[in-house]
């Protein structure tokens, strides 16, 4: 269907801003990691990828922008509880909800990890195994989100029982746990206990779509989420024993993502507060056409952005440097910071034909065909989220493995496919 045709059968009683902030979401990640690494080369020609947090500490307060995370969870709590209630009503199960919320995500996902196997062992013939292990590391860095998501989605139904029976009070029971977990990692150093934030921090955040969509929150209720969360993040993290930055710094001894802190929990609050208050104004100006039409667009892609964004960078970063076509400056110079700009967008530039040939994957629709049953479904997404959580720990190259393949976190993967019947996919 034309993006024309879809745009004129859109009800009004859609969202839009959902979709919008999805669209923004996405481009302030594209942006932010794209302006965040720095591509240099050593004295024997190789590159090296450093962090722009680490070499130019102001910018780490930029991350308070970029960081956007929180608002993926926060319009995911907003959809899956439309969706489940919707579900509900044409009486269908959680079996069949789970596996199609997931194999939505699935579908674009494998066909991403697909092609990077075959690329993998082109690129084993011809460049250093080093270089293809840092490739296959960098462009594997997203898949930590679908490897959380997953596992937030399935557990969406019984967190919105909760939400049903004590409303706000269920936000506010997991914010405790969040605080007494990071004592424990970070003071106690109890190992391994960090690792519960990952599940909390991020259902925390996540049920704060449940009170967007019940429409709870008055307009008086969003300042104060947005003053207090921002008075939060700043007593935590600027005065407080938190890093400044909202994403993980090289060398720095604590993150406050890897695992998730109390201070992601403040933000995600201060940007929910402040989303909402912009909500009406928003929703007015999504009445034209043609911002819609963009929308519609950039809403069709949002996989496929997210997860080959790494690989335009590693792509054009490899053409720019190893031939090469960027001249050597001093860096953080003025001269550095305009070749950085051009950079960004080389990369933009470069992200577009990978979005042209792999966006028909996201787009796909047809009926789920797999194992019905709730154990089924759940398993499936257990088994997926820890395939994705191995990809993105150890990348999607495993030089001394047969074929260069990463074959337990592959099997992992293929065994959650065959439970959840992501051959296929029905819209919901």
């Amino acid at each position: 269907m034309r993006v024309a045709e879809i745009a004129l059968q859109t009800p009004d009683s859609r969202n839009r801003y959902i979709d919008l902030l999805r669209v923004v979401a996405i481009a302030a990640v594209v942006l932010g990691h794209y302006f965040l690494s720095v591509i240099t080369r050593d004295g024997d020609g190789g590159l090296n990828a450093v962090n722009i947090l680490g070499i130019a500490p102001w910018t780490q307060y930029l991350t308070w922008i970029v960081q956007v995370m929180p608002v993926f969870f926060i319009v995911g709590g907003w959809s899956n509880k439309a969706s489940w209630e919707s579900a509900r009503r044409r009486g269908r199960s959680y079996a069949d909800w789970v596996r199609g919320r997931a194999v939505r995500l699935l579908r674009p996902t494998m066909v991403f990890i697909g092609a990077w196997f075959g690329l993998g062992m082109v690129l084993g013939q011809i460049v250093d195994a080093t270089i293809l292990d840092v490739a296959g590391r960098t462009v594997a860095a997203p898949l930590w989100f679908l490897s959380v998501y997953l596992l937030v989605v399935a557990a969406a139904p019984l967190m919105l029982e909760l939400h049903y029976r004590f409303g706000t009070a269920a936000s506010l029971m997991l914010i405790a746990p969040v605080a007494v977990v990071d004592g424990l990692h970070h003071i106690a150093d109890v190992p391994l206990v960090g690792f519960l934030n990952y599940g909390l921090v991020w259902l925390a955040i996540h049920q704060l779509g449940y009170l967007w969509h019940d429409e709870r929150i008055t307009s008086r209720i969003a300042a104060a989420m947005a003053t207090g969360g921002l008075a939060t993040v700043v007593a935590l993290s600027a005065v407080g024993p938190y890093p400044i930055s909202m994403v993980g710094v090289p060398g720095e001894a604590m993150s406050n993502t890897s695992p998730p802190t109390v201070v992601l929990v403040a933000l995600g609050v201060f940007q929910a507060g402040a989303l909402l208050l912009l909500e009406q104004p928003a929703r007015r100006w999504l009445q034209g056409p043609k911002v819609w039409k963009a929308v519609i667009v950039g809403n069709a892609n949002i996989m496929t952005i997210y997860l080959w964004h790494f690989t335009a960078l590693v792509i054009v970063a490899a053409g720019l440097y190893l031939f090469p076509l960027m001249p050597d400056v001093a860096r953080l110079s003025p001269q550095w910071w305009v070749l950085h700009g051009v950079e960004i967008v080389a990369y933009l530039v470069g992200l577009v034909p990978l979005v042209l040939l792999f966006g028909r994957f996201e787009r796909t629709t047809a009926r789920i065909a797999g194992p019905s049953g709730s154990v089924a479904a759940i398993i499936g997404v257990g088994l997926s989220s820890a395939a994705f959580a191995l990809f993105a720990a150890g990348g999607l190259s495993a030089t001394d493995a047969f074929g260069g393949i990463p074959w337990q976190a592959t099997a992992l993967g293929l065994a959650g496919l065959a439970l959840l019947g992501a051959s296929s996919v029905r819209s919901q």
